[in-house]
This record gives structure tokens, C-alpha cells and sequence, in this order.
């Protein structure tokens, strides 16, 4: 789901639903599953150069690659339309390489939930793009990480992926016009290769009828990622750093702006223009983190993690396989994961750029409502 549009929504809960929400927090325990990323399968049909995942694969064992039967797939996914989710995003691996996918997005449809994937789009020819609208798909993410068709397939070692991935934007915002009943949000992985083409990719994905796109920090030597290669040369160092915050973010947002597409950086744009990157920004003070409140990630084999940022190595808060969804998200060490996050104890929660902005906006809240409690009490 686009991110304004879920920073907009969050707000209107919280407002609506201030009393319980407060209260979940108080008490540290979890408000409704208002938004589940659940992850389908480990398998892929690229090998991105900035992807990690055979090595994750390697050291979690071969019990991790095992998928949650699909019967008790759905069966989870209606126990959690019982706690009230309101989107549930599948991601992957590469989802699309799952053959069950139409029938689980229908299912999730039917239970009124919005139904969203994360795919590299390259699948996405016309017959593919029908049946997902078919199914009932509300929107989806896909991976671009160029402006030049070589370099992003260079990237993803997928060649002609760009060009298929390209159309089947096109394609589906063809089919699907309305840019606020069907979310179409491109990601960008920044790295060495790349960054300078990053405004680039902004005409690329607005002219593709895209209505937001989102720039992510390369996830390398932060503590809680399991993911990463450990590829340095893929960073920036200091100085491109700089190059990136004084020249390409503010070019980024200038072409955002012409080409009426929203653009997410990881960065804070100051009172005075000035930009302060994500190394400053992601990499200092805690944050006090709200978001396992009402965020859970289900992981391929059923483990359930309390964010996409938690490593399962140390954070699974249970399994469904033989649990329902219910037992483990009001569970004791869920609860537990929880305390210690609100306020924020764990180190990956300094990284965390994914939930940055909405934690701010609930710390802000919550503040301002112990504080009027504190009035009234006196």
C-alpha cells in the first residue's frame, strides 16, 4: 500500500480508535492485526546482487524452506479477517512463482480484506495482469532499480526484465486508471550503481502511470539483516553520501514534482531544504516502536515475526502451523517482544527506516494523550 496513503489512514484510526489503541499500548499488548505481510514462497526467478537470500536459506536450514500447506494458509488468513486486518501484502521470494496465488487473493477478497503483492514484475504480461485483477488485487509494489533497462537487469540478473516489468505497469494502470482504488508503487534499492540514475527512475515510473515511488537504503551492516550479501562495494561511501543528500534527493523531489508522482526518500527534508540522509537520520537515537501492535510478518514456513526487520534467528514469536493466529499474536512472548519495544530496546529498531515516519506520528499522539491524562488526573 502506498505509504501516504497509510500514514493517512493510521491517523484517521487513530483518532477514531484512540481509547483502545492507547490502551493496547499501555499495556503492551496487541491491537488488531490491521496490516499482515505474509511471505509465500523462498523461491526466485532473479539473483539480484544485493540479495542475500541463498545464504539466509543456508544458515536457517532446510526446515525454513518448508511452505505452510495452503489449506491452512487460508484457514489463517480467515482467522485473521476475525481480528479485524484490513490489508494483508504477500511478498516472497517471488510470489508470482507461486501457482496458488489467484486463488489466495480471491480468498482474501471475499473476506473483504485489501490484498497487495511485492514482485519484480517479471511475470507481469497482459494474461498474467488479468487474472491477478481478476482475483482481486488491490495493488502491488514492484522492484526498479534503473532507469536503464542493461543496468536494472545487470542488477537483477534477470535479462529483458525491465522491459516486461515496464509494460506490465502500463498494462495494469491501462486497466486500472483510478491511482487511489489501485495502488502501483515502484522500490528502488539506492546503491553505488545506481544513485545517479535515481531522478531517471522517477520519469520511468511516473510515465508507467506508477502513483508513488519509494527509495531504500541498501541493507548492509545493519545488525537485525539476515539478508544482506556483506557486498560493501555496493554502498556509498562518505562522499557519494554527500552527493546524494546536496544534489540527487533534491533533483529527485523536483522531478517528483513535475511528473506528479510521490516520491518516499529515506532522508528528512529540514525547514530550511536541507536534506538529512538516512545515515544521520536511521543510525542514532531510538525511536519508540508501535508498530508490532498491529504488524506482524508470516514467514514461508508459518514462524511469525513481529516486523520484516526482525530476525527470525531470534524473534519468532510463534508458529501457526499447529497454533492459530490468535494464540500466537496474543501470546506471552509476543507480549513480552512488545514491553521492549515501546519504548524501543533493540538495536535493529536504530536501522529501521521501513516504520520510521508512522512511529513518529503515534509517539507524537501518545505523548500529547499520557499528557492530557496527567491534566486530568490533577
Amino acid at each position: 500500500m502506498s505509504r501516504t496513503l497509510y500514514l493517512s489512514r493510521l491517523r484517521r484510526l487513530i483518532s477514531k480508535e484512540a481509547a483502545p489503541f492507547s490502551e493496547a499500548l499501555r499495556l503492551r499488548e496487541g491491537w488488531r492485526p490491521r496490516e499482515v505481510e505474509i511471505r509465500l514462497t523462498w523461491a526466485c526467478n532473479a539473483s539480484c546482487v544485493m540479495c542475500g537470500l541463498d545464504g539466509f536459506l543456508d544458515k536457517t536450514g532446510h526446515d525454513y524452506n518448508k511452505r505452510l500447506p495452503v489449506d491452512r494458509l487460508l484457514n489463517v488468513i480467515s482467522e485473521i479477517a476475525q481480528l479485524q486486518c484490513e490489508t494483508i501484502l504477500f511478498s516472497g521470494g517471488e510470489v508470482s512463482l507461486v501457482k496458488e496465488l489467484p486463488d489466495i487473493l480471491k480468498h482474501v477478497n471475499n473476506l473483504g480484506i485489501e490484498c497487495h503483492i511485492n514482485t519484480n514484475g517479471g511475470k507481469l504480461t497482459p494474461d498474467y495482469c488479468d487474472t491477478l485483477l481478476q482475483s482481486g488485487l488491490n495493488g502491488l509494489m514492484v522492484s526498479l532499480d534503473a532507469a536503464e533497462p542493461q543496468l536494472h537487469d545487470n542488477i537483477r540478473r534477470l535479462p529483458g526484465l525491465f522491459e516486461t516489468a515496464v509494460k506490465g505497469l502500463s498494462y495494469l494502470r491501462e486497466k486500472r486508471p483510478d491511482k487511489k482504488e489501485f495502488y502501483i508503487i515502484v522500490n528502488t534499492v539506492i546503491m553505488k550503481n545506481n544513485f545517479r540514475q535515481l531522478p531517471e527512475i522517477v520519469k520511468v515510473a511516473a510515465e508507467a502511470g506508477v502513483g508513488e515511488i519509494n527509495f531504500a537504503p541498501l541493507s548492509i551492516d545493519n545488525a537485525w539483516d539476515d539478508w544482506a550479501t556483506g557486498e560493501t562495494e555496493l554502498k556509498l561511501n562518505d562522499d557519494e553520501e554527500a552527493e546524494l543528500a546536496l544534489d540527487i534527493f533534491p533533483e529527485v523531489m523536483r522531478a517528483a514534482k513535475k511528473h506528479k508522482i510521490n516520491a518516499m526518500i529515506p532522508a528528512q527534508i529540514l525547514p530550511d531544504g536541507s536534506i538529512k540522509t538516512e545515515k544521520e537520520l536511521f543510525n542514532s537515537d531510538f525511536v519508540n516502536c508501535a508498530v508490532a501492535h498491529y504488524h506482524c510478518v508470516i514467514n514461508v514456513n508459518g514462524d511469525v515475526l513481529p516486523c520484516c526487520y526482525s530476525s527470525p534467528t531470534e524473534f519468532t514469536m510463534g508458529n501457526v502451523s499447529h497454533n492459530s493466529f490468535a494464540d500466537v499474536w496474543n501470546g506471552k512472548r509476543f507480549k513480552e517482544f512488545r514491553t521492549n519495544c515501546f519504548p524501543a530496546k533493540y538495536s535493529m529498531c536504530v536501522s529501521c527506516s521501513q516504520h520510521r515516519n508512522e512511529n513518529e506520528l503515534i509517539q507524537r499522539w501518545y505523548e500529547r494523550l499520557q499528557k492530557a491524562v496527567a491534566v486530568n488526573k490533577t
